[in-house]
């Protein structure tokens, strides 16, 4: 039977970290999605570093106390790692980290240039576009952590990314580690989105466990009314599927405030949710193909040859709506504009789905003492 939905709050989070007596440091930290669930698995957080302005300071607003470096990863060493955190190399439990991963997102445009500077990219990201998952690689290498986990998109694994690819677990295992690589659905993890990320984990080779496991689906899935209940009826836009209620997991997207992503027949459609005070009316209709979006960026309804009618009071989700379909806790905190907020919770793994990658880490950890 599938429990209620509910999320763990801050306090909560504030309860369960350090409970597992393992350390860790975060890089590539982002607002805190993944520092949330490594607490609320019971690690004790004494390091993390993150670059973004909007980013660090949402990640202060949760973690006021977090030893949190903000300059550039690649001037961020080991050895000042180990000072701050009174710790010595291989002392460390787990190092973790999210590098940036836009260039091989499968809701954005994947390059065919990968690991080059295009015209598009801004100073910061010309600095960086290759390097920064070897920089963590780096700081592998300089702490010898116990255990490594680092989370990406699905894209790293394909096509034009798969040199990519090998070449970190061939650094994983050139470091020492026992590297085991898998795909992990928030949905099976309790979160009310079906969004896939990929796991780099290692454990060092001088430890007797073989492999870190990848975690097992829950038994039940959440849905958006689930998680949301009060929304009631939601109507779903989509060239294929025309207007349904959204009695499923919400899919990763671009723009996950009204735009969905369904792959079937074709492949790829992109679909449109309208969160609506009443009921759908009875004539609704749905977009054809080729056609304007019906709601645009300010969540006003537009118009195509008069063949749509929305329901009534359209709107796009708000913030704490986002939040939750995301796991973050109620009362967790976010900094900057609405659309930054958007951001910040899109790049971050879900607590939930770190909490269940997390877990399975300490359970690594356990069987080596």
């Amino acid at each position: 039977m599938k429990p209620p939905f509910r999320l763990p709050t801050m306090a909560d989070v504030k309860d369960a970290a350090g409970t597992n007596g393992y350390k860790m440091v975060g890089t590539f930290s982002g607002c805190g999605g993944s520092t949330t669930g490594y607490k609320l698995a019971g690690f004790d957080v004494v390091y993390a570093a993150e670059f973004d302005n909007d980013s660090v300071a949402s990640y202060r607003l949760n973690y006021p106390d977090a030893n949190l470096w903000t300059e550039d990863i690649c001037a961020l060493t080991g050895p000042r790692i180990l000072e701050e955190t009174g710790l010595k190399v291989g002392e460390l439990d787990l190092l973790e980290g999210s590098p940036p991963c836009s260039k091989f997102s499968m809701s954005g445009v994947r390059q065919r240039t990968w690991g080059k500077v295009t015209a598009s990219d801004s100073e910061r990201e010309q600095a960086n576009v290759e390097d920064l998952f070897f920089e963590y690689l780096r700081l592998v290498g300089d702490l010898m952590p116990r255990a490594v986990c680092a989370e990406n998109v699905p894209g790293l694994k394909a096509t034009v990314a798969a040199g990519y690819f090998k070449r970190i677990v061939e650094g994983l295992e050139a470091l020492g580690y026992r590297v085991a690589v898998y795909q992990v659905n928030a949905l099976w993890c309790g979160v009310p989105q079906s969004r896939r990320r990929v796991f780099f984990t290692g454990i060092r080779d001088d430890l007797p466990v073989e492999k870190i496991q990848a975690p097992e689906p829950l038994p039940y899935k959440y849905t958006m009314l689930d998680a949301l209940p009060y929304l009631g009826k939601a109507a779903m836009v989509h060239y294929d599927f025309g207007v349904r209620n959204i009695k499923q997991p919400v899919t990763c997207a671009k723009q996950p405030m009204f735009c969905l992503t369904r792959t079937g027949g074709g492949g790829a459609h992109k679909a449109h949710i309208v969160l609506c005070d009443a009921e759908i009316d009875d004539d609704t209709h749905f977009q054809p193909p080729g056609t304007p979006d019906p709601v645009n960026r300010n969540g006003k309804l537009t118009s195509f040859d008069g063949r749509v009618t929305m329901a009534r009071h359209p709107r796009r989700f708000s913030i704490p709506e986002i939040k939750t379909l995301a796991s973050f806790p109620p009362d967790f905190a976010l900094e900057g504009t609405w659309a930054s907020q958007w951001e910040r919770i899109g790049n971050a793994v879900p607590p939930l789905m770190a909490q269940a990658v997390a877990s399975r880490i300490r359970e690594a950890l356990d069987a080596c003492r």
